[in-house]
């Protein structure tokens, strides 16, 4: 029973780690998104890149609202 419980708790820290990192990773693209409008950049091709990767990470981090797994703005924002 206690090593099931392990096996638990090691799955939900991965998976926490993991929502942590799509988060980050999402924010770090919004950044980027606007660092390129603001150079006038929004017509590159690496712009177009990152609003497709954007556009991934928003729907998986819709699929944790979905399933019940959101966090607030401020922790999405951290």
């Amino acid at each position: 029973m206690e090593t099931m419980l392990q096996e638990q708790v090691e799955k939900l820290t991965s998976y926490e780690k993991m929502q942590k990192a799509v988060r980050h990773e999402y924010n770090s693209i919004n950044n980027q998104m606007g660092i390129l409008i603001k150079n006038g950049k929004y017509h590159s091709a690496h712009y177009q890149k990152l609003a497709g990767k954007k556009a991934t990470y928003r729907t998986i981090l819709d699929l944790f609202t979905f399933y019940g797994l959101e966090h607030t703005v401020e922790e999405i924002s951290e």
